[in-house]
Formats: structure tokens, C-alpha cells, sequence
């Protein structure tokens, strides 16, 4: 009983360690993306709306240990992941996906611009720009 209670922080340790190991998309293929970005533009079925026009400021953050998390005004709104996954339909070779739930999406990247259609408007083309 007592070797079966040492092992168990053990496991856990070990699973944990490996766990954070397979995550580093961003550090290791990545980097450059590294930084905080702000809303400039989005682009939906009606054109392109300026930042001037958005009421609140929506930003998001890429981290080193691949964590994606989305601010509007300054608060946390969600926390998602990016995976080491390829999708066979893209085309593209500048972009990388996040996972949400059981769901993909693409975040491309162009420069010191990315672009995702996840948020904050869903379906529409959501430009950001790496803020210095």
C-alpha cells in the first residue's frame, strides 16, 4: 500500500512533464510569433471595417509554451492552444492551428500581421497587428 502511494506523485509527475513537453509548437517552429497583437481590421461578406469603427479594443496574446489567449478591453476572455497538427485542405504553408474544444482553426501569419477568422467576429477575416 505504501509503494503503491509513493508511485502515484510519481506518475503524475512523469505524465505532467510529458504532457508539457509535446507542447511547443510556437517555441521551437514558430517564434517570431511570439508578442502581443491589437485589432486593425476585419473583413466580412460587406468589406473591410477599420479599427476606428470597433467600440471596444480587442487584443490577443501568442506565448512561448503555445497558449493563445483573447482580451477585450484589457480582460481575459479565453485561453486556447496551438497543436502540431497540418490540415490536408490547406493550401497555404503560413499559418498554424489552434484548438478549441474539438475544433481547428488556422491563424495566418504575414509579416508582423496575423489573421484568423475565430475572433472577435466569427466568419469574418479578423486582422491583427504585432504591437511593438
Amino acid at each position: 500500500m505504501k509503494k503503491s502511494l509513493l508511485f502515484f506523485p510519481l506518475l503524475l509527475s512523469v505524465l505532467f512533464a510529458f504532457s508539457s513537453s509535446t507542447r511547443s509548437v510556437i517555441k521551437q517552429q514558430f517564434p517570431f510569433l511570439v508578442g502581443r497583437y491589437s485589432l486593425i481590421q476585419v473583413v466580412d461578406s460587406e468589406g473591410a471595417k477599420p479599427r476606428k469603427e470597433f467600440t471596444d479594443t480587442y487584443t490577443l496574446e501568442i506565448k512561448s509554451n503555445d497558449d493563445f489567449v483573447l482580451y477585450k478591453n484589457a480582460k481575459r476572455i479565453k485561453r486556447l492552444y496551438f497543436i502540431d497538427l497540418r490540415s490536408p485542405l490547406e493550401q497555404q504553408e503560413n499559418y498554424v492551428l489552434f484548438l478549441d474544444k474539438e475544433d481547428n482553426f488556422p491563424l495566418y501569419f504575414y509579416g508582423d500581421t496575423i489573421q484568423q477568422f475565430y475572433w472577435p467576429y466569427s466568419f469574418s477575416d479578423n486582422y491583427f497587428k504585432k504591437v511593438k
